[in-house]
């Protein structure tokens, strides 16, 4: 799994297996069934504050993560502003290249290490797919 965060969430990217009930979620998120995303979270009681509001109803702010969980596409997510859909292996490819170049074009030592992580990874993936 690959995280991505910027300003609007989490992005996240998957290359499932050669299994059954994998090309059977895919063919669910193809054809709708599934659209959402969730996650599981903890949050330690000083990094969060809840407001009974005058209506009856609570908000929650959360201003940090003590962990992140499970991540992954579901029915009825818990937040209605997410979403999952299914990219072709190709194009996948295309987005690591593109992520690559820029690591390449880096001063930083750490920026070059992780771009030949993922160079590595993505030859395995493609001897995977052959």
């Amino acid at each position: 799994m690959k995280l991505e965060e910027d300003n609007h969430g989490v992005r996240y990217v998957v290359v499932p297996p050669d299994a059954q009930w994998a090309r059977d979620l895919m063919v669910s998120i193809e054809r709708g069934d599934i659209d959402g995303s969730s996650f599981t979270f903890g949050v330690d009681p000083q990094d969060e504050k809840i407001t009974k509001r005058k209506d009856g109803t609570y908000l929650r702010e959360i201003f940090a993560f003590s962990i992140i969980g499970e991540m992954g596409p579901v029915s009825y997510p818990a937040y209605e502003g997410t979403s999952t859909n299914v990219r072709s292996l190709q194009e996948e490819y295309d987005s690591f290249a593109e992520y690559l170049r820029a690591q390449d074009n880096s001063d930083e030592i750490a920026d070059r290490q992780r771009a030949l992580a993922m160079r590595k990874r993505r030859l395995e993936l493609l001897e995977k797919s052959i």
